[in-house]
């Protein structure tokens, strides 16, 4: 029961870490769908989750490639929270 609660302070901090970051990269391109904080969150939740719905896209090169750190992310965090659940 501590691993889920664990997992899910890290899911939280890797949610509040990953939209300030975004927010930070992309906001300064004046192309970027993410304007506020609310659309980092909003993309930050979706990617890691692997929802990913694609209506709010990271549009730099260095937002891509935090994207794709942020899904690896999500894999690994949805993998370790179903193996806590089955033991």
């Amino acid at each position: 029961m501590h691993t889920l609660f664990h997992l899910l302070g890290v899911s939280a901090g890797i949610l509040i870490v990953g939209s300030i970051l975004l927010y930070a990269i992309e906001t300064p391109n004046e192309n970027s769908e993410i304007s506020t904080i609310l659309d980092a969150i909003w993309w930050t939740a979706a990617t890691v989750t692997t929802v990913g719905y694609g209506d709010v896209v990271p549009v730099t090169v260095l937002g891509r490639i935090v994207g794709i750190i942020f899904m690896f992310t999500g894999i690994s965090i949805l993998g370790i929270f179903i193996s806590a659940l089955g033991a």
